[in-house]
């Protein structure tokens, strides 16, 4: 890890000294990490009691009393904070104890300083003084601040930025459960829905989304391979044939809609598998009181389920996902229990797996009980358990490679990310990040026009997406995109603002620029009682000439998915609301357990996936904390849904994205009777208000109600909400029977902006992503080379690099804390 891991390894040393007893070299190093983890999710009275323990072992070191300092500061005990300060100083002769006591100070003053004042006495003749030196006293504070929290975080920045777990390949070699061959009949389980009604098996699976091997010699990867060249093949060659009818949308939909289903639960649920509606669990138990209940999360998708081990007074939870298989005619096996394991239910057989077989007995000698109603009387869990914990990665495979099992792992981030959470848990710290928000935002690219030399595209395409409509005046100037890193027609030459060029190693993708003030004027005109003019007083002048990228994808070509990040975002209350008494978080509960989420693509996808971007706001700032939404819903926290699986609430009134079971991407407005509507989603996510909400009578796109109002639309940026900044949405235009989606980067805008943008390019509905760096805006195209595997990205501008955790692709080879949307070729 470079300089970090030098850093580590110089106070490995110090540390880990000969002449301990009753602790190992590893045992402390282990426990050191664990406080510099807790210190980093903000829990700071356990990390001091941690390093408390280990400066009682080991005597002496200076790091331990200087993290022990900042714990305490944080946890609002200043002074035993500056106390050992004053060891570090006097004791140890560090200087950097009275920078660190100094940066407490000034803080704490500059913490106070930012509330509202009190009355001030005509006597004090001072105020005025202390307003003129109290911004460099904030900046002075705050530098010191930041420098000391990074030079003691700074190794385990770098270890955590690299610690989400590498994604197994489906060809990697796995310890699994010997199967029971049996020539019986298959095994029909019984299940008890929280419905009278009975619930129909999962919708036809997403193009693209499906294999799995028969069990023979020939490798998983080959299967794999074979069946995407196949469905390929079928879409290509018969239009009409299985590969049209697995992706039919007015099959499964008209399917779902005769279902008799329970309406979702209310108020607040004890956890998150309370929450899912539609659940079914079946249990088995014994004599002795052990017992293994296995919970399909949502039986009208089939991927989710809950297995609950509790043996011998101890209970543990794994989260399984299962998939389409070749073997099955490209549908999910449905999961059962026997005896001694899990049964996969597929179409002509089904196939035993003793996972906890009884003691005393080897594994594939016990025969499955016919019956299906008692677990054994001895179960012993199967060492394959033990042996993907074990593991950093998020993903193990169980049943001959048919079965996930998610395993809650920290996920990859990018060091400022991983800076911004850990401030932000604090007050001083979010004061901080606040302060110092403007200094690290980007300046916007400025549209350089130019006349008579862009390339013009190859005839405007009936396929391609509707060009923007822009002003006369610039009709034939061009800008040369500095930051653009997808090859295009354009061949790195200057782009005709608004106009569509193809994208060189991407069929089915587009790129365009604009700069708001390119845009026609009918547009800029349109609706001023919802967006305020571009460049407006407090907005920055800058606005009207920062260039849009802008990133079409064709809806035809493209299913989509999406993927909660390991940690972002949240499930529990939202630090900006007050906490409904007894309850962790919106719905009741503060975490996802025994839900395991990876941020990541599962790795059945892989041969289909097509590119990757963020999912959208942190729960910290997916709240309402003013006007109407904020009244209602516990504040309208912005829900999100993985898989059929609620995690969140979907709120009325938010912008959503939804992705139907055929991986068909939409966007709406939640409505207020929407609970009916669930049935027929497999993903969802929702980010604030909308920027566009239709499309007039004139065919002129219409803005949102909100888009210039800052504290009810909650537009976060400065103080008032009205910040330049950088900041990333997605659209829908639809033209001539073609549906596309753009997802748009926007230099340095504010709401105002993104809606005209939007509007310009004829957008049906429009929403917010994320905003204020490029790594909070990811987007990335893969590109593949002849033999069809994945040689490396392109991105939508080159800065999104840098979010790629070490050398692995983001959401692609590694987990990430953060949520993404993720798109396949179909």
């Amino acid at each position: 890890m470079g300089h970090g891991a030098a850093r580590m390894a110089t106070f490995s040393t110090s540390v880990f000294r000969p002449g301990l007893k009753n602790m190992k070299y590893s045992n402390l190093q282990t426990q050191y990490l664990n406080a510099l983890d807790l210190m980093l999710n903000a829990e700071f009275s356990k990390a001091d009691a941690l390093l408390e323990m280990l400066g009682t072992a080991v005597p002496g070191d200076p790091r331990l009393v200087y993290g022990r300092a900042l714990c305490l500061f944080m946890m609002g005990r200043p002074d035993e904070a500056k106390a050992l300060c004053e060891r570090l100083s006097m004791e140890f002769k560090a200087p950097r104890g009275q920078r660190l006591q100094d940066a407490f100070a000034a803080a704490s003053q500059n913490d106070s300083a930012s509330l509202p004042p009190a009355a001030e006495s005509s006597a004090d003749p001072t105020p005025a003084v202390r307003r003129r030196w109290w911004p460099l006293a904030a900046a002075c504070a705050v530098l010191m601040l930041v420098s000391g929290c990074m030079w003691f975080a700074y190794p385990v920045l770098v270890r955590l930025q690299e610690q989400g777990g590498q994604l197994p390949s489906l060809s990697a070699e796995v310890p699994e459960a010997v199967p029971v061959v049996q020539d019986t009949p298959a095994l029909q389980p019984s299940l008890a829905t929280p419905s009278s009604a009975p619930v129909s098996p999962e919708p036809a699976a997403a193009a693209g989304s499906d294999g799995r091997p028969e069990e023979d010699a020939q490798s998983l990867a080959a299967h794999f391979k074979d069946m995407v060249q196949k469905l390929a093949a079928a879409a290509s060659n018969d239009p009409s044939g299985y590969f049209s009818e697995a992706i039919n949308k007015a099959a499964w939909k008209t399917r779902l809609e005769g279902l008799s289903l329970p309406e979702l639960p209310q108020g607040p649920m004890a956890s998150v598998v309370e929450l899912q509606p539609y659940r079914s669990a079946q249990t088995l138990s014994n004599a002795k009181g052990d017992s293994v209940t296995l919970t399909n999360l949502n039986p009208l998708v089939g991927s989710w389920y809950v297995l609950e081990y509790a043996v011998g007074g101890k209970k543990q939870a794994f989260h399984l996902e299962v998939f389409p298989l070749a073997a099955n005619q490209h549908q999910k096996p449905q999961l059962a229990l026997y005896a001694d394991g899990l049964a996969l239910v597929l179409k002509k057989e089904t196939q035993y797996f003793p996972l906890w077989p009884e003691a005393g007995r080897e594994p594939g000698q016990t025969a499955p009980d016919s019956g299906n109603s008692q677990l054994n009387g001895a179960p012993v869990l199967s060492e394959v358990f033990k042996t993907m914990a074990a593991e950093r990665t998020p993903v193990g495979l169980l049943c001959n490679n048919m079965v996930l099992v998610r395993q809650q792992r920290p996920g990859s981030t990018s060091r400022m990310e991983l800076a911004t959470d850990i401030l932000r848990e604090t007050r001083v710290g979010d004061w901080v990040v606040e302060a110092l928000k403007p200094m690290l935002i980007r300046p916007p690219e400025a549209a350089e026009s130019q006349a008579g030399i862009a390339p013009v595209p190859g005839g405007n395409n009936p396929d391609s997406p509707d060009d923007a409509l822009v002003a006369p005046s610039f009709a034939k100037l061009a800008h040369k995109p500095k930051l653009l890193n997808i090859e295009t027609e354009a061949d790195g030459q200057s782009m005709s603002y608004g106009r569509w060029y193809k994208a060189v190693r991407h069929a089915g993708v587009y790129v365009s620029v604009l700069a708001p003030s390119a845009i026609d004027q009918t547009v800029l005109a349109s609706y001023p009682d919802r967006v305020d003019p571009i460049g407006a007083p407090g907005t920055g002048s800058q606005e009207a000439g920062s260039v849009v990228y802008m990133l079409a994808i064709d809806l035809e070509r493209y299913g989509f998915g999406y993927a909660i990040g390991a940690e972002h975002p949240g499930v529990g209350w939202s630090v900006k609301v007050k906490k409904a008494p007894g309850t962790d978080g919106p719905d009741g509960f503060g975490v996802r357990a025994p839900l395991a989420t990876i941020g990541a693509l599962p790795p059945y996808l892989v041969d289909t996936v097509a590119g990757a971007f963020v999912g959208g706001f942190k729960r910290e700032h997916g709240v309402y904390t003013g006007g109407a939404l904020s009244k209602v819903n516990n504040n309208s926290h912005f829900g999100f849904v993985e898989n059929g699986v609620v995690l969140s609430r979907l709120n009325p009134g938010l912008a959503t994205a939804i992705i139907a079971p055929d991986g068909t991407m939409d966007m709406r407005t939640w409505p207020e009777n929407g609970d009916n509507d669930f049935r027929y989603i497999l993903h969802a996510r929702q980010n604030g208000v909308p920027i566009i909400e239709g499309i007039d009578a004139n065919g002129v796109s219409i803005p949102g109600a909100l888009v210039n109002r800052s504290g009810e639309g909650a537009w976060s940026g400065s103080a008032n909400g009205r910040l330049l900044t950088i900041r990333a949405g997605m659209g829908i235009q639809e033209h001539d029977g073609h549906r596309f989606l753009l997802l748009g980067y926007f230099t340095g805008a504010t709401p105002n902006a993104m809606a005209r943008a939007y509007q310009a390019y004829h957008c049906r509905y429009a929403m917010s992503l994320d905003m204020n760096a490029p790594e909070l805006c990811y987007t990335a195209l893969y590109c593949r080379g002849e033999d069809g595997k994945i040689t490396g990205a392109e991105y939508l501008v080159k800065e999104m690099s840098a979010a790629n955790g070490g050398n692995h692709l983001r959401f692609l080879q590694t987990n990430d804390t953060r949520d993404c949307f993720y798109l396949f070729r179909r």
